[in-house]
Formats: C-alpha cells, structure tokens, sequence
C-alpha cells in the first residue's frame, strides 16, 4: 500500500550535463534527508557501461564540466569543512570547488566576488563567461576592498528592517524580494582571479537567458529592461544583445520590444543536401504575444543581420518544454540540447512531452531558412532532459540489459522463460526486472494484460476466464460471462451461437472473422476464409443467401482480386494462391490490379504504375526503386538512396550519402571501402573526407523520464517508441495504480478532453454507490495531467478513494487555440470539469456521487474557489496556493500586473477594468459557497499570495461554512514539488485527513490515525 511516508524515499535525477567529447555524463541524485528536513543532493557519473557517485557532501546541485576530466561545483563555503566567519558570509561570494571525474577528493578552485548564476568555461584557458547580479545602488561593490565591502554589507543589513520600493516587480516567487537587483555579463580568469565586467557600463537590465556559440567566440542574450517609459517597470518584452568574446564587446541587435523571446541559440544550418553548410546562424524561440496572450506558444525566429530584424521560419506551433505534471519532479529541467547543426527539444503533445530534433535547412539559392525535424522520443510519460554520449547504443545495451522472465511470450519481445532484455516496458505490461509476468495462463492477451492476472478476454483465447466484457468463449461452449458476449448466449447460459451448422463457436480456430463477426450468421467474408459458412445474405466470397461457400468466387464484375467478370477467383488476397497482378509485386492489399500500385506498400522493381507513385516512377515508366524522390525509406526499400531521409529510416546498403553530423552509422554500413561521403565530421567517428571505420552507431541518445508509473530514471533511447531503462534508482515495489484513460467532447466546440480516472486496487465491480471520489484539477492552467506518477493521487486511490483528473480547455499540449482561456475562466473550462465528472460517474456506478471532492494547486485552485461558489455538488473541498480574488492578485503577486490584465484580457486597471476583475474572481460570488474547505497557503508564496487564502478563510467563517485555514511557514509556491520534506508530507496528509472526515465518515480509525499525523 503506498503512504504518504513513501516520500521520503524517492529519489530524483536532474541536470544532466556532458563533458566536451561526449563520453561522460555527469547529473544530479537527490534524497530527502526526513530527519534534518532537507534534501542530499549528490553529482553522479555515467559513462555507459557504469554509474558512479562522484561527489558525498550533500548539497552539489550546480555543476559544469571544466575540461574533459573535471568537474566544478558551487558550495556555500570556500571551506566545506570549517565554518566560514561572520563578515565573509554576508558579501556576495560564490565558491566553486573542482574534483576529477576520476573520484579523490574535491579540492578548493576559487572564489568570486559576486552572486553568480551561471558560469561557462571558455576553451580550456581558465578564463570563464559569468553572469551575476548586482545590487544597482552598490555595481561596483566588487571592486571594493574586502574592509569596504563588509562595511556596506553590515550597513545593508542593518536597515534592512525597512525597504524603500519604487519599482515592480519588488519580489519573486522562490527568490524573495529583488528590488534594484540587476544582472551583467564579466570575464573570470581562474588563474590570477581578475574579474572584468563586459561593456562599457553597468546595464539596467535582468538578463533572462545566454547561449554560447560551438566556438565559444561569441554569446548571444536577451535581457529585460527597467528603462525608458518603463523606468520603473519590468516588462516581459526583451531585447536581443551579443557578445564578442574576443574583443569584450556587447552590441545590440534587436531592440523593438514586441516579442518575448523565450530563448535562443547558435546552430549551424544544412543545405539541401543535408549536408553541413558552415553558416552560422542566430535562432530564437519567441512569441510576440499578439494573437494568444502570454501564454502564447512559440515559434522559431532567425535573426537576419542585414536588416536588423527577426525573421518567422516557420508557422511551426513550439510547445515548449516539459508540462506534464508530477509531484515527484525535484532539481532543474532541462528543455533543449543545441549540437553544431541541430537542436533537440523537449515539447509537451497532448498528454505527453516529446523529444524532437530540428534541423535548419537552407537554400543556397533563395537565402531561405526551413525547418526539418524528426522524432526521437515519442511515448505515453514524460521525457525531463536528455543528453548524448559518443558510445555505441550495443554497448550500452548489453551492460544494462535486464534479467526479467515472464510466464509467456509478451509484447516486450521476449520468449516464455527467456530474460527479458527490455525489463517489459510495454504499454501495456508492468512488470518489473524483478518479477514475473503474472498472465494467466499462456495467452494473447498482451495488449490489454496488465500483467497481474487480469485478462481483457477481447484479445484473450485462454479457457475458463471469466470476463465482465464481451468475450469469445471457448471451444467447450460454456460462457462463463457476467454479462451477454458477441457469442449471442447469455450471460452464464451455454454457447449456442450459429456460427456454423455445428453450433459450437470456432470463430477463432477456424476462420478469421471474430472480429466482425456476431455468431449468429452474418459474417463479413473480409475477414473470414471459412469454406462451409451459410450466409444469410449475398456476400463478398460470390455466394448467394442460403449457398455454401466454396470461396470460388465468380464475381459479377471486376474485384481487387485481380479476376475477371465471370472468372474463378485464383487471387492471393486472401486465399493463399496466386496474385494475378498487372505485374509480380507484392502489392494485393491496397492494390487494383489495374495498373494503380500504392507503392507504400509495394517492393516491386518492374511494376508499371498508371499515377506517379512515392517510388519516385512516374505514370507509365518502370519502376526500378531508385528513389530519387523525397520519400519515406520507411516504406522504401531502395539500395541507393539519394532521399532526403532521416538515415535512421533508410535502410541503404550503399554508400553514406546522409546529411552531416548525423545518427547514420546505426542504420547505414556504408559501403564495402567503408568510405564515407559525408560532407563534414558525423557522428559515425569518421572525420570529414577520411575513410568510415564504423560499423556500428557510436552516439547514444538518453533521456531523464517519467514512465509506466517509475518516478524518475534515465532511459537509453532506441527508437521513439522504444526505450531502455538503465537505472533503478527508484526500485520500491510499490502498488501503484495504472491511470485509466477516460475522454469525453466538449461542449463548447467538439474537441476531445482527455482525463485519467484511478481506481482502489481492491475496486469491486459489482460494487454500487460504494466509493468515494476525488477531482484533481492541474495548475497552469497551461499544463496538463499524463500518464506519469502522481504521489497524491496514488495515496488517495490506495485509501479508497477514486481519483480522477482531466485537461480541459487552457491546458497544455493543443496548441494555441485549445489553451486560449482568457477572459473566460470558469467557462469552458468549468464546464469540461463538471462533464468529464459526469462522464466518470456514468462510466462506474460504483462511485458514490453524494461523496464527492475536488482539489486543485494554483490555477487548480482557482477553478476549486470557482467550483464551491457555482456548485453544491461536491461535499469536501480543498483549494491550494490559489487565487480567490483577480483585484488583490493584480496589486500582490509577483506577476499580478502582468498575469492578471493578460489572463482576464484587460488592457489596464480602469474602473471598468477593475470591475471585470471582480467579476470573475470566486470571492465575487462567495456567498453560494456551503462545502466545508480546507484552504493551504505558504507565506513565503509571492506568486498566488498568502491574501488571497486570508480572504477565502475570512469570508467562509463569516459565512459560517466549515473552513480550516493552514499556512505553511518559509514555504514558497512550489511547496508540493519541491518543498521542504516535512512540509511535503503535512500538507497531504492534512488534504487527505480532510477528505477522509468529510468523504469517508465512517472510517474512524483512518481518521483518527491521519488526524494525529497532523497533531490535530
């Protein structure tokens, strides 16, 4: 059974990063120490074949790669092991600390004087890029001799009891206040400790990101200002500088404030050929803001440095990074990996994130920029961060393959009795490397099997099982179903279907249309090849009503078949003889036979198509699969491919004819000379222009994920589909419930709204009115719930509850439209909460619909505070770190001036904008409000502020409704994620005692158990 204690022993995996030749990977393994309420954050190495701790202090969370054998990492003191003195602490110093990726003992590197954020190093001189705040009434502080900076130091903090605040925003959620805290660019030198700052003076920016070319000669940056009209105000346009390196020179570059420009990079672009074309350029990923708000998806963007202005490549909608939610998700994520010629990037796809790889095509000619891109990771969780590593996929493999046995031959690939060499990581199989496939007997159940005995007999011909859906029995006519099966019997009555003279049901020994068949003697000959059938009406095998079926099949006009009018039918459709094509191919499925080949699924060489065909033969000429064409060599089958084809698609024996820097070795043995022919360096190891020596792909692709309930780990990629877990950081054999998806369509313009519905794992299905249930409404609103594991939910399935969760209108993973909700929360998206519930309800009688909840964080708050102010339906609520009130919000969160205007499509804060404001805040409507509410808020929370729960709390209790007001102390927004470890477990178990009082009165002993967890 899982606990909310579980907790405590999960581990979580974040940051990875690799050294410069890509044969190490270096991340972050933190756990939560319960005792001392903190978390141990430790760097790991991995270089393929073994998993190292590198580091044992505890709290090395901000790392980077020095050089190829060594690593540096912050530390709050210059030295670990004695405390450093009282005046040293309060200037602003970062100490770095370097250990040898080798192990031994990390040893002290240097210090610098400033709050660093970030550091690069810059070609293995000791020179480093730093980006650093600074206060700007001290920029120089610096420069100051140590005596002169503790002076300022110590007189800051004396008057810190009052701040005098003239600018917004004044605090950020998880920093604290920044008020005058700006951001600049310096050099380092490591060697004689000298720091200069780059340009001329002291900027009155925040600089938001930077990005380094793959030369380290220039940097590229987009900075926030607090000037001009806006002196005072920060604006959430940017500007776009660059960095010369060499010559410690910043130049603007695109000064218009009207796009966001989220982030941006260097890349190499390729020709047409695929081939690296050495032109460097500048892309961004950006929005402007104009047509969705704020939250806008973004595009990609070059900037042209003839005209000074951004240029849109494409109309290409990028749902940038990783949305799918989780409670278990602790450490920084990583959104995208820049390569010479490529990017990879994290998106976030319906309920899913995806890994995708864009390359930037441009035409010599025409000086245009288009966009390719391919999949690499494309499955139900959620990828985190990714990185490559120089090392042949085989070999990582093998080193990490898996010793699992199941009982039957499954989906995974393995053999009954044989390991397992994927650990099971099928859709639809969960078991673990450490134990069995628990099927019931050997069966074809696979696709519906969860592995723990329980059969979906749809696609099971085991005997005996007794199924709660339609089945399709056996071969000793004894339905053994709780209800009616296609069969025709009843339920628990004998099998007496028709499906021939015989009455017993052969449908899947003998013929093959079980599928389409009802047993009762209409049977669809598509799918059936049956010989001694009677039909009750004409079919498609050429008999007539009442005739036995000989499948001679005299057809009264021309077929698919390839037979004439009138003529026996001696087809290889179906009936295993012979294929009277136009010419001998292999195409019968989809084809004519009058000339008209769909190539897609023909791999014949001297078919002669009527229609210009993928083949890339045109009408009348003779198709020799040359495949000069832009085709899929997914369906091509081609020997010499001049394709613009991924190579992992193509199949080519030939030569290398791939675009550079590429993952061709994998799928291409180039040829016999092992020459190369790629137009620069490629990741097959061979250099540009020398002979290809590989025989195997020497670049790895792995990924941090969230899959099949795991919390996380890292995976080795294989295809899109298919991934290999290597780790087993989080081994507990916990008994998680499998997420059953659930999707309705929505009432306010057609679109599917997918949710997931858990159920208790003792859930009875004869059960009725028997369990409670829980709605757990997402934050954002411009995330969105998966498959992945959510410890909340899971405690409350394993207590009882049924828990359910949807995506309504404003989450994540649609695109623009379906995520636009502004000026309208409580609508659509109301209205997809309380129909997905319905649906949920309908779907299991089993749940009691006068026992309901409902929950949310955040935006999930809002929607509860919305809910208990427009609805009684629901008898316990539980609203988290909301927002009750848009007039406060606008006025005290961090974002409020931003957020509130944008989200509600105000254009100020005009009377009549305020009054619209109110209007669609719940405390508007606070006096329909009767279901009890526990309402959770942290003081330190300066994105939905402390006040907005004061209010809800002070209205119910005037109101008389039950409330219960908890504040968490010194936590912030991220309380659930990544809050202190003892703050973590109170708030769920204050949730959870809360909706057990209200939800499952008569479980005293729970209550009472839960009730002293939270000292009550």
């Amino acid at each position: 059974m899982i606990k909310v204690e579980d907790l405590r022993n999960f581990t979580f995996l974040s940051n990875p990063q690799t050294n410069p030749s890509r044969t190490l990977a270096a991340f972050v393994v933190s756990n939560s120490d319960y005792e001392q309420n903190k978390y141990i954050n430790k760097i790991y190495t991995f270089d393929g074949q073994a998993l190292k701790p590198l580091t044992e202090a505890g709290n090395e969370t901000d790392f980077l790669f020095e050089d190829e054998k060594n690593i540096l990492f912050k530390t709050p003191e210059k030295n670990r092991y004695t405390a450093q003195t009282e005046a040293e602490s309060k200037r602003p110093l970062t100490h770095y600390y370097r250990i040898n990726v080798d192990g031994g003992e990390a040893a002290y590197a240097f210090s610098i004087p400033l709050d660093v954020e970030k550091l690069w190093p810059l070609n293995n001189n000791g020179k480093f890029l730093v980006l650093a705040s600074y206060d700007l009434n001290y920029p120089d502080l610096w420069q100051k001799t140590p005596a002169e900076q503790e002076e300022i130091c110590r007189h800051n903090e004396e008057t810190a009891f009052c701040r005098q605040i003239h600018e917004i925003p004044f605090q950020a959620n998880g920093t604290g206040y920044l008020y005058n805290r700006r951001s600049a660019l310096f050099f380092f030198d490591a060697v004689s400790e000298e720091l200069e700052l780059i340009g001329e003076d002291y900027p009155n920016y925040v600089i938001k990101w930077v990005s380094l070319n793959n030369a380290k000669t220039k940097a590229l940056f987009a900075a926030t200002c607090y000037e001009g009209n806006n002196e005072y105000r920060y604006c959430d346009f940017a500007k776009l500088y660059e960095v010369d390196l060499e010559n410690c020179i910043i130049t603007p570059l695109y000064e218009q404030l009207n796009q966001q420009l989220g982030d941006g990079f260097y890349v190499e672009t390729v020709n047409q050929q695929h081939q690296a074309s050495g032109h460097e350029i500048a892309v961004l990923i950006s929005s402007d803001t104009s047509g969705y708000g704020l939250n806008e998806n973004n595009y990609f963007y070059v900037y042209d440095r003839a005209s000074s202005q951004l240029q849109k490549i494409s109309d290409y909608e990028i749902i940038y990074g990783n949305s799918v939610g989780s409670d278990v998700a602790y450490g920084c994520c990583q959104e995208k990996y820049v390569s010479l010629n490529y990017l990879d990037l994290i998106e976030t796809v319906d309920c899913r994130s995806t890994l995708q790889r864009f390359f930037f095509v441009e035409d010599e000619v025409a000086h245009k920029i288009t966009l390719k891109r391919k999949m690499l990771v494309d499955r139900e969780g959620a990828v985190n961060a990714a990185f490559s590593l120089n090392i042949a996929p085989t070999v990582i493999a093998e080193e990490f393959a898996s010793d699992c046995k199941c009982n039957s031959d499954c989906k995974c690939g393995c053999q009954s009795g044989e390991p397992c060499s994927c650990e099971c990581e099928c859709d639809d199989c969960e078991c673990e490397c450490e134990n069995e496939c628990k099927c019931v007997s050997d069966c074809n159940c696979a696709n519906d099997c969860d592995c723990n005995g329980e059969c979906d007999c749809d696609d099971c011909d085991c005997n005996d099982c007794k199924c709660e859906n339609n089945c399709k029995c056996n071969n000793a006519n004894e339905c053994n179903c709780d209800s009616e099966c296609k069969c025709g019997c009843q339920s628990g009555e004998p099998c007496s279907c028709e499906c021939n003279c015989e009455n017993e049901c052969k449908c899947e020994s003998d013929c093959n249309c079980a599928n389409d068949c009802n047993c009762n003697g209409e049977c669809d000959c598509d799918d059936c090849d049956c010989n001694d059938c009677k039909c009750e009406n004409d079919c498609k095998c050429g008999c007539k009503s009442g005739d036995t079926c000989t499948c001679e099949c005299k057809c009264d006009s021309e077929c698919k078949c390839g037979c004439q009018s009138g003529e026996p039918c001696s087809c290889e459709c179906d009936c295993g003889n012979e294929c009277k094509c136009v010419s001998d191919c292999n195409c019968a499925n989809d084809c004519d036979c009058n000339g008209e080949c769909d190539c897609d699924d023909c791999d014949c060489n001297d078919c002669k198509c009527e229609n210009d065909c993928k083949c890339g033969c045109k009408s009348g000429d003779t198709c020799t699969c040359e495949c000069e064409c832009e085709c899929d060599c997914d369906d091509c089958e081609c020997d010499d491919c001049d394709c613009e084809c991924e190579c992992g698609d193509c199949d080519c024996g030939n030569e290398c004819k791939c675009e550079s820097d590429c993952n061709c070795a994998n799928d291409c043995d180039c040829n016999s000379d092992n020459e190369c022919n790629c137009g620069s360096d490629c990741k097959c190891g061979c250099q540009s222009g020398e002979p290809c020596s590989c025989r195997q792909n020497h670049s790895s692709l792995c990924i941090i994920g969230f899959y099949q309930q795991n919390r996380s780990e890292i995976y080795l990629v294989h295809n899109p589909e298919k991934l290999q877990r290597l780790t087993y950081f989080n081994s507990q054999n916990l008994s998680t419930v499998k997420p059953l998806p659930l999707t309705i369509t929505s009432r306010f313009d057609r679109e599917a709204v997918n949710g997931y519905v858990l159920l208790p794992p003792d859930f009875r299905q004869e059960a009725r009115a028997s369990y409670p249930l829980i709605l757990d409404i997402h934050g954002g609103p411009k995330t969105v719930y998966g498959s992945t594991y959510y410890h909340e939910m899971q405690v409350w399935a394993n207590l009882g509850f049924v828990v359910c969760c949807t995506n309504p209108h404003g989450s994540d993973g649609r695109g623009n439209k379906f995520a636009d909700i502004r000026g309208t929360y409580g609508q659509q998206d109301y209205d997809d909460l309380m129909d997905f519930l319905d649906a949920v309800l309908k779907t299991y009688p089993q749940i009691d619909s006068k026992r309901l909840g409902v929950t949310g964080g955040s935006y999930g708050g809002f929607m509860t505070n919305w809910i208990i102010t427009h609805t009684k339906r629901f008898q316990a609520a539980c609203t988290q770190r909301s927002i009750s009130n848009w007039l406060s919000f606008y006025g005290t969160s961090d974002i409020g001036y931003l957020f509130a205007t944008d989200q509600n499509k105000v254009k100020d804060f005009s009377l009549e904008d305020q009054k619209t404001l109110w209007e669609h805040s719940p405390l508007h409507y606070i006096n329909n409000a009767v279901t009890p509410t526990l309402i959770i808020h942290s003081d330190a929370d300066y994105r939905c502020p402390y006040e907005q729960g004061m209010q809800l709390h002070t209205a119910l209790t005037a109101l008389g409704v039950p409330n219960k007001l908890c504040v968490f102390h010194e936590e912030n927004h991220e309380l659930s994620r990544s809050g202190r470890i003892k703050a973590r477990e109170q708030r769920l178990n204050l949730i959870t005692h809360w909706f057990l009082q209200y939800l499952q009165a008569d479980n005293k002993e729970l209550i009472q158990k839960f009730a002293e967890k939270c000292h009550i």
